[in-house]
């Protein structure tokens, strides 16, 4: 077996992210990350027992572009013969200066739907180690105290980063030798 699906292993164990007959939506937005961690966890599904299902929120917020995300989640659901739920955009818009946590926070909502309604019992998303120190960055610059400057967790509540001791390198490495396409 491949180092990355090692590395995400052996991660998951310390932190208890992957209890053998999980149900797990999987956030894909299509990006090299969410397509990595899709790729890993359906490499594991059969050795953790694992059910999946793929979660995409269509924000519809860079038109054409948007779609072909959407429509390149659907495409790779049916290579690997999962199902997918979508959502489409809720009126969002780019001059909104609280963007960002808007967008964050209608995605893990409609993440949270799909779980209750599906009854499974985590949702995956696609941090990596990059992104957690982009995270400690951005807290400092807002000020934050010495509590505030904790990282994202591996796992918080329902939602679980088995990606999150994996650099965007190895990811970028991972999906060229896999020949995996992404957006």
């Amino acid at each position: 077996m491949e180092n990355l699906i090692k590395k995400t292993q052996a991660f998951s164990k310390r932190f208890g992210l992957l209890p053998r007959g999980s149900k797990i939506i999987v956030g894909v937005s299509g990006g090299p990350d969410s397509v990595c961690l899709l790729n890993v966890l359906n490499r594991l599904r059969e050795i953790y027992n694992l059910e999946i299902i793929i979660a995409h929120f269509n924000y519809g917020l860079r038109g054409k572009s948007s779609d072909k995300d959407e429509q390149f989640a659907r495409e790779l659901a049916k290579k690997l013969r999962l199902k997918i739920i979508v959502k489409r955009g809720q009126n969002f818009s780019v001059d909104d200066s609280n963007l960002e946590n808007k967008l964050r926070d209608a995605r893990y909502k409609f993440f949270e739907e799909v779980r209750k309604n599906k009854k499974f019992d985590l949702i995956a998303v696609g941090h990596q180690r990059d992104d957690q120190a982009e995270t400690l960055l951005m807290r400092i610059l807002r000020g934050a105290g010495l509590q505030g400057l904790s990282g994202m967790r591996p796992k918080s509540g329902k939602i679980i980063r088995p990606l999150l001791g994996i650099s965007r390198k190895e990811i970028l490495k991972y999906l060229d030798k896999n020949n995996l396409d992404y957006r």
